[in-house]
């Protein structure tokens, strides 16, 4: 990124121009390289996209009782990123939300809102190193043998110590059964990993993102 005066023979610029995007951040005018965005071609990435237009299709199939009753879950469910922060999403979103995380984890639609919030949370999530790989440990509340949950894990690539990574900096690693309470991520390389997990149940709901970094040196 590099600083820049009159940027185009204006006082400011905002966007892309060919394979260059001009931004003011702060009261500092910048322009930097384009940049396709990460992780384009992984295979979890694009089945999920091709879940999301799936799910998108199936709402226009939805009959008006079904669709008012998503709209009142959505009045009465604020949404909460994985920051922590509140917001109020529509009805669509919510019900493209729920079934892109039903089929992720289970292979299957809901087409009815949740009935009750998760009763499976993460309450603890950490990582080390173990030889080749690195070990990753959790706790969670909920019944083992009635409540049934997945545990959806992401990680990012090896990045430096320095780095201070966000989930969209993130990718799927894999979708495994809560109860192990363990899993191995293998094929490290030498680098700082970052990551995330969250519980989702079968009726498209899920807890909030727990996080652990840990430094593999071999």
């Amino acid at each position: 990124m590099a600083k820049v005066l009159n940027p185009l023979n204006s006082s400011e610029a905002r966007g892309r121009v060919g394979g260059l995007v001009y931004n003011t951040w702060r009261g500092i005018r910048t322009v930097k390289t384009h940049t396709a965005p990460g992780h384009q071609s992984d295979p979890l990435r694009q089945a999920h996209k091709l879940i999301v237009q799936q799910a998108g299709q199936r709402w226009q199939t939805l009959t008006d009782d079904q669709r008012e009753a998503w709209r009142r879950y959505a009045n009465d469910h604020p949404h909460f990123d994985w920051r922590g922060s509140i917001s109020r999403i529509p009805a669509f979103h919510w019900y493209v939300r729920a079934n892109t995380r039903t089929q992720d984890c289970w292979g299957l639609y809901v087409d009815t809102p949740p009935t009750e919030p998760p009763q499976t949370l993460l309450l603890t999530f950490t990582s080390a190193k173990n030889g080749p790989l690195i070990k990753l440990e959790w706790t969670h509340s909920g019944p083992d043998d009635s409540m049934e949950a997945q545990l959806q894990l992401w990680t990012t690539i090896a990045l430096s110590a320095g780095r201070n990574p966000t989930l969209h900096d993130a990718k799927i690693l894999m979708i495994s059964d809560v109860w192990p309470d363990t899993t191995d991520h293998e094929d490290v390389t030498d680098g700082t990993y970052t990551h995330w997990a969250r519980v989702i149940t079968a009726e498209g709901t899920a807890g909030p993102f727990l996080s652990t970094r840990c430094a593999y040196v071999t």
